[in-house]
């Protein structure tokens, strides 16, 4: 499938941009995205536009990713639904926590440990998004068992999880705010292949390096956007880790 590029020339915190981008993308046969999707998105938005914007980049990421991986539109397609709701959990995080300017405190690390769970639990007062619960749920989760919340191995990790993993990981590599610079390409590829089979599965850490050669961020979309927007925009202050 080629990949289209949403109507960035709507504002970007309008979340009917990425609703025209559901269903441009949505499969033949296939049911329309979730109402309460947009919901969703809509008060991510308004509570940090930092990690609004990169659940948007994760969610298209993962798409193209699963796309690559199995040819499968229709479950590509619900990948991108569960990318974008990822970190919905965020909502009940306090914004000074979002956008603290340094290393996390245990205490901190704790509370930032509970958002995957705490996004299945809002995700989950919509009955139209019960498909979408495990992914959320287990997404910083990692093979090797080293993962968080429950410290699953990778038999037990949904697919989803792993695709919407390693997606999230090159995103926050090439997507930091402007005042912690972006990896290059070269780091970002050498980072994903010594992950390969402990934070990523083997498979998906090179096809996701694979991808990043061959396409890189310029196809995707979102991103100029998010750049352009970015100094009106809340953002999330740096922190020792890169994949929260």
């Amino acid at each position: 499938m080629k990949l289209t590029v949403p109507d960035l020339g709507k504002p970007i915190l309008n979340v009917d941009v990425v609703t025209d981008d559901l269903l441009r993308l949505m499969p033949s046969g296939t049911a329309p995205p979730p109402a309460s999707v947009a919901l969703l998105l809509t008060a991510l938005a308004q509570h940090d536009g930092h990690t609004y914007l990169h659940s948007l980049r994760v969610g298209r990421r993962a798409w193209r990713l699963a796309l690559a991986l199995e040819g499968n539109e229709e479950r590509a397609w619900h990948v991108y639904i569960a990318g974008l709701l990822h970190d919905i959990g965020k909502l009940n995080l306090p914004r000074a926590l979002l956008h603290k300017p340094g290393p996390l405190t245990p205490e901190e690390w704790q509370m930032m440990r509970c958002h995957p769970e705490e996004g299945a639990r809002l995700a989950a007062f919509a009955p139209d998004l019960t498909l979408f619960l495990p992914a959320i749920a287990a997404h910083h989760e990692r093979p090797d068992g080293r993962g968080y919340p429950r410290r699953l191995l990778e038999p037990e990790i949904p697919a989803e999880s792993l695709l919407i993993a390693v997606a999230e990981a090159v995103e926050t590599m090439l997507s930091r705010p402007p005042y912690a610079p972006a990896m290059a390409r070269e780091a970002i590829y050498r980072t994903l292949l010594a992950g390969a089979g402990t934070r990523w599965t083997a498979r998906l850490a090179t096809l996701a390096a694979q991808d990043l050669v061959r396409a890189g961020s310029s196809a995707m979309p979102y991103e100029a956007a998010g750049r352009a927007a970015g100094s009106s925009l809340p953002l999330n202050g740096p922190d020792s880790s890169p994949f929260l």
